[in-house]
């Protein structure tokens, strides 16, 4: 479907900040009811083997293997947050995306292919649960 009215915001890459831990609690206190915590364990689950590869890696540079995972996770992410040309808004779950900068830190990354990036983003991404679930988030 084309947008020629309303299309989606586009996404401007941000790196992860390092007070990413602070700020996936901070996040987490204001948006936990947003999303369930089994939407953000796959997410999670999707790039978690690249993870213990690229922590154990010496290169400076992501694997081709991450780097297709990233891929995946942009379009699972895309395909899953609806944005209503009607509405002019994304639903529940790309609302919360767009709130965390999910999909900024990742494009960052990706187009980045830093292995270092990559890592703080897993970290991101494992905050993010781990708040969810500390403040009592939402089962599906």
């Amino acid at each position: 479907m084309a947008y020629k009215n309303n299309p989606p915001p586009s996404v401007k890459p941000e790196e992860v900040p390092e007070n990413y831990v602070d700020l996936a609690e901070a996040r987490m206190r204001l948006h936990s009811g947003k999303v369930s915590t089994s939407r953000l364990r796959n997410l999670l689950s999707i790039i978690t083997d690249c993870y213990h590869t690229e922590k154990r890696s010496k290169e400076e540079r992501i694997s081709e293997d991450t780097a297709e995972a990233l891929n995946h996770m942009r379009s699972l992410i895309a395909y899953k947050m609806e944005w209503s040309q009607e509405k002019s808004r994304f639903n529940r779950f790309g609302w919360f995306i767009q709130e965390v900068k999910l999909l900024e830190y990742l494009y960052s990354v990706t187009d980045s292919q830093s292995r270092k990036a990559f890592l703080r983003f897993f970290y991101y991404l494992e905050s993010l649960v781990a708040y969810h679930k500390y403040m009592g988030g939402k089962e599906e």
